[in-house]
């Protein structure tokens, strides 16, 4: 007994001392990064594409297909595919390569730069690693993205930007979304909203500017909290008065849920989609999701790269070393950058945990048994969304290719383009048939938009953002994409290195 006491009496001790071992950090402060963000923003002068590009090109096959056929693209669209293309424009040799559809990454965040938050970055950093991020998305073969949470000003900078000719994916906002007071992001979108009665004409104003920035959906997040409950939520009055709202304005609803809990306080406003993918569902909740014929995005990535932190080395593929700004790859490779990443982490998750004391928890992550508990906790809430995700696409709930790249400032990891080729490969762990995966990168976000008939396939009509590859996609969507060639978009074709190089 008397043994039993020294050790409690030890344990003790060291919790009060190893603390104050620890040099103290700051806390994430998101004041910076906003005012950084609004600095950021800037009249687009004339970029490098005059227009929609038009072009033969020849010697390719479709998916799946042996025989040789060619593309006439007139003015950023496919108006022939056959043996007889023309001479009279502009010729690319396919080489026999094949030729499929851009990828279209429908959960990304153009204004959020990986490890921004913990480097500090100036308006000036923040122009320049958005401008290489949008080249980096074109690279990868991303040619249409969907940004579901951004800052106005920046949402429409880059709007802007695309329309003067610069370099980027075809690009798709849902703007600021609808937090709830002290509730998930307010800290970055500030104000929340938190009565139906009260917020009533605020929320029409906050809707009324999603319609005017062009929006195709309003955002609403239901987080209750990652590792503990520490985030307001809408109430069902105001969740019924969003929906409301939304109709007449016809901005489709997509909410952020990452548990069954949450989907089931969203499903009776009948949602057009789900930002993420649950790690659970249950038959009756699944049968109610498959009633709304609501999509799902699957974002596997946020838990698998988070477990790439101290092994940045994982980042070093031949997509990552073109893609990946100078940067944020020195921010990932740097100790001190890690340790502040974790402090940052508990501090922002667990905020009952304060000073010194969240600083020692951060540190104990970086160590071997720290990450031993990290990477077995993240590897089982993997194993659990991408058997949920399996077991909704089986059900016949349509998945679409959502990355997350950018995500919360703090993170240093979920880059621009790479990220979309790791959420690739997770669908294909998931089980869904390179035929599934190729819809679900490609014309099921086009569907879940209502843009089908311009772009998701090879066809006439069809706007011409194509990736030529050595490999057929059907055999295998990710074996395809590390056999990427060109990469046209618009009509207008360049090799990765080319994209990444105009400015």
């Amino acid at each position: 007994m008397r043994r039993r006491k020294l050790m409690g009496w030890g344990l003790v001790l060291l919790l009060l001392i190893l603390p104050a071992l620890i040099a103290p950090s700051s806390t994430y402060d998101p004041t910076p990064l906003l005012a950084s963000l609004a600095a950021s923003v800037h009249p687009a002068s004339p970029g490098p594409l005059l227009g929609p590009g038009s072009l033969i090109v020849r010697s390719v096959r479709l998916p799946g297909s042996t025989r040789l056929c060619s593309l006439r693209i007139e003015q950023g669209r496919i108006v022939y595919v056959g043996d007889a293309p023309g001479t009279d424009l502009p010729q690319l040799d396919g080489g026999g390569h094949y030729v499929m559809p851009g990828l279209f990454d429908a959960h990304v965040h153009v204004s959020l730069a990986p490890g921004a938050a913990l480097r500090g970055d100036d308006a000036a950093t923040s122009a320049w690693l958005r401008a290489w991020h949008l080249r980096a998305y074109l690279a990868a073969g991303v040619t249409s993205i969907l940004d579901p949470a951004v800052d106005e000003r920046v949402s429409r900078d880059v709007s802007a930007r695309l329309s003067a000719g610069h370099v980027g994916p075809r690009y798709f906002t849902l703007g600021p979304p609808v937090t709830a007071r002290d509730g998930y992001v307010e800290d970055l979108f500030p104000p929340g909203f938190v009565d139906a009665d009260a917020d009533r004409e605020r929320l029409g104003r906050h809707l009324d500017r999603l319609v005017a920035l062009g929006a195709v959906g309003v955002k609403v997040p239901l987080e209750p909290g990652v590792l503990a409950p520490i985030w307001n939520v809408h109430s069902p009055q105001l969740l019924a008065e969003i929906q409301q709202q939304a109709a007449p304005r016809k901005l489709p609803l997509y909410v952020h849920a990452m548990s069954e809990a949450m989907y089931e306080r969203a499903l009776p406003m009948a949602p057009h989609a789900f930002v993420h993918a649950p790690p659970s569902v249950s038959d009756a909740t699944l049968r109610r999701l498959l009633d709304t014929h609501a999509y799902v995005m699957s974002t596997l990535s946020i838990y698998d790269v988070q477990r790439r932190l101290l092994s940045p080395e994982a980042f070093d593929d031949p997509l990552g070393l073109l893609t990946i700004p100078p940067i944020e790859r020195q921010t990932l490779h740097s100790p001190a950058m890690q340790r502040r990443y974790l402090i940052d982490m508990v501090g922002e998750n667990l905020p009952f945990v304060r000073g010194r004391y969240r600083d020692l928890l951060g540190v104990l992550g970086t160590t071997g048994p720290g990450q031993a508990i990290m990477q077995w906790a993240l590897r089982l809430r993997l194993d659990q969304t991408i058997h949920t995700v399996s077991r909704l696409h089986r059900a016949g709930v349509p998945i679409v290719l959502g990355s997350d790249s950018g995500n919360w400032p703090v993170f240093p990891f979920f880059f621009h383009g790479r990220t979309t080729w790791n959420e690739v490969a997770l669908l294909e762990q998931a089980g869904l048939t390179p035929s599934q995966t190729l819809h679900a990168a490609t014309l099921g976000p086009a569907q879940m938009l209502g843009i089908e008939g311009e772009q998701g396939t090879v066809a006439v009509g069809q706007r011409a953002d194509l990736l030529l590859v050595a490999a057929d996609p059907l055999q295998g969507v990710s074996l395809a994409l590390r056999s990427l060639q060109v990469v046209i978009f618009d009509g207008i074709a360049h090799t990765q290195q080319q994209w990444m190089q105009l400015p």
